[in-house]
């Protein structure tokens, strides 16, 4: 097996994919500034894509070349995520809280990360050996099998919830841009939209094809993905509650923490549109069920005495997310739900 080491060349390849990702990064920045200037689809922005889509491709090309296996990718994301801070954030909490530095090795880690996670023999041998054992006693015939397909779809299923809630973000996020009262935040929400698409390859191919303009309708594809991994749709949706009710509980906690006087600060006031742009997204991967027991939770935990003592007078943050519930009938119509449709809905 091949060790966990970097070699001088792969430091080498490190500093390569560092400037061709610094040039992308250029051109990020080169057409966020004409869309704040007004110049989206001219004919200096459609030049920009141009090169844009070059540069794209020499770096997918720069991967290629570099005959990555996936011991040398999760050796070559340990050594970077050795070399970020502590405070090193996740990809949605550096896009609420704007967090440009480090966005060039984020987009290097998650291509590595990527190539790790798409090797599903590889994870499968990493789990407990146990696990074999356990699908044996429970009575499934093929227990490696069973293993092997469970991995298989638990990865798909999670990039496939990921680019939902990313898809439906972006969405959300052009509301905001567009909103009447939200006109002195546009820019900065606008740098957020060339933020998260940068450090999110999957969502930067459909950007390419839409040259960057944010649809109003929001493609959800993680039921196409269940029906590709023939995942059983009762374990399915259990699996979308969790993911949805993970994201949606993160934003709803961060939000809770604020003071109403917290909100009067204007970087508060655009880290709370883009919480609730992941909230709402990440509601329209939940049942009603979920739905209905996250607000049910929610509101036991503002109106318990300890939140009560702390907050006695906030009200902007928890008015906030009950804003967010009562949009889920209205944000449901945004949603596009893509399947074989062959298994019903």
């Amino acid at each position: 097996m091949e060790k966990n080491r970097i070699s001088k060349q792969d430091i080498e390849l490190l500093e390569k994919l560092k400037n061709v990702t610094n040039s992308i990064e250029s051109l990020y920045k080169k057409m966020y500034e004409l869309e704040i200037s007004g110049k989206k689809g001219s004919e200096e922005f459609n030049t920009i894509l141009g090169y844009l889509r070059i540069v794209l491709e020499t770096e997918s090309k720069m991967y290629q070349d570099a005959g990555l296996t996936t011991q040398k990718s999760a050796a070559l994301a340990d050594y970077i995520l050795n070399s970020l801070p502590d405070d090193f954030l996740n990809d949605n909490e550096s896009i609420v809280n704007r967090d440009y530095s480090n966005r060039t090795l984020r987009r290097i880690l998650n291509t590595f990360i990527s190539k790790v996670i798409s090797d599903y023999d590889g994870v499968k041998q990493m789990l407990p050996e146990e696990l074999t054992e356990i699908i044996s006693l429970l009575g499934m015939s093929n227990p490696d099998e069973v293993l092997s397909k469970s991995v298989y779809s638990g990865i798909e299923l999670r990039k496939a919830f990921e680019k939902d809630i990313l898809n439906g973000f972006l969405t959300f996020l052009k509301g905001f841009i567009n909103k009447k009262g939200y006109e002195s935040f546009k820019d900065t929400l606008i740098s957020s939209k060339y933020n998260a698409i940068f450090i999110s390859k999957p969502i930067e191919d459909d950007m390419l094809q839409s040259k960057f303009e944010l649809p109003e309708t929001i493609y959800m594809n993680s039921r196409l993905a269940a029906d590709i991994t023939q995942t059983d749709l009762d374990a399915y949706k259990v699996l979308k509650d969790i993911h949805g009710a993970d994201e949606a509980v993160c934003q709803i906690s961060e939000l809770l923490v604020m003071s109403d006087e917290d909100f009067e600060k204007t970087e508060n006031i655009i880290a709370s549109v883009l919480r609730q742009c992941f909230m709402r997204s990440a509601f329209l991967l939940m049942s009603d069920e979920a739905i209905a027991n996250t607000n049910y939770q929610f509101h036991e935990f503002i109106e318990d005495k300890k939140y009560l003592d702390k907050h006695p007078d906030d009200q902007t943050g928890p008015n906030i997310v009950i804003k967010c519930f009562k949009a889920v009938k209205s944000d449901r119509s945004k949603a596009n739900i893509i399947s074989f449709g062959y298994r019903g809905m």
